[in-house]
């Protein structure tokens, strides 16, 4: 895709959201963005990998697809429609959606935001594979992992973390932030939210990645 934009991977700084299914990523995602472009349920939405290139000079997003014979085509406007559409066919091989994120201000390196697909669907298992292969790829970066807070410590979410510890370990050239989401939906006074946050911080640590940059969020 890069190749068709003719636009060099080293001016950009990947940034891949991972977590296990319905937690929340996506919404994250779009509230990172600043406008409505993922789809987003409780339920498994994200089939691939979709990249959010973000272009200052560009105020509106649009989309930038290659089919599975290698043809680019070009969509003005980016819509959730569009994406969700994107994520449920085969004819598509990859997608990117080219925007200003207002949030951020770019200097050296454009930000390249990697929704994945969620790593425990049952259904389908190759999302997991699309997630794996994508944090193969890319060699340097930040790694934003989501983990759903009325969901933490399962065995997908274990398994997992313990494969992105391994990434981070194995390359210094990754990062790693991880935001405790769906902060808003647990009860306070049956589970206080700084006693889930320690209880969260030391769930990490025992999976194999010291003193861990939190971000709760909702």
């Amino acid at each position: 895709m890069f190749e068709k934009l003719n636009f060099s991977m080293n001016k950009v700084y990947p940034t891949l959201v991972v977590s296990t299914m319905s937690s929340g990523k996506s919404t994250l995602i779009n509230a990172i963005v600043g406008t409505d472009l993922l789809p987003s349920m409780n339920r498994a939405c994200t089939a691939k990998a979709v990249a959010i290139l973000d272009n200052d000079r560009k105020p509106e997003f649009e989309i930038h697809a290659v089919d599975c014979n290698g043809a680019y085509s070009h969509i003005d406007k980016a819509t959730k429609k569009i994406v969700s559409d994107f994520n449920k066919t085969n004819d598509v091989s990859e997608m990117i959606i080219e925007g200003e994120i207002r949030g951020i201000r770019n200097s050296k390196k454009s930000m390249l935001l990697i929704d994945t697909p969620g790593i425990n669907n049952s259904m389908d298992m190759s999302h997991e594979m699309v997630t794996r292969k994508v944090l193969d790829e890319y060699p340097e970066g930040l790694i934003l992992y989501v983990i759903n807070a009325q969901q933490i410590g399962t065995y997908d979410d274990r398994s997992f973390l313990k494969v992105v510890a391994k990434k981070i370990k194995d390359n210094p050239n990754f990062s790693i932030l991880f935001a405790i989401n769906k902060m808003d939906l647990l009860d306070p006074v049956n589970e206080k939210p700084a006693e889930l946050i320690a209880n969260c911080r030391s769930y990490i640590e025992a999976n194999g990645i010291e003193n861990p940059r939190i971000v709760p969020v909702s």
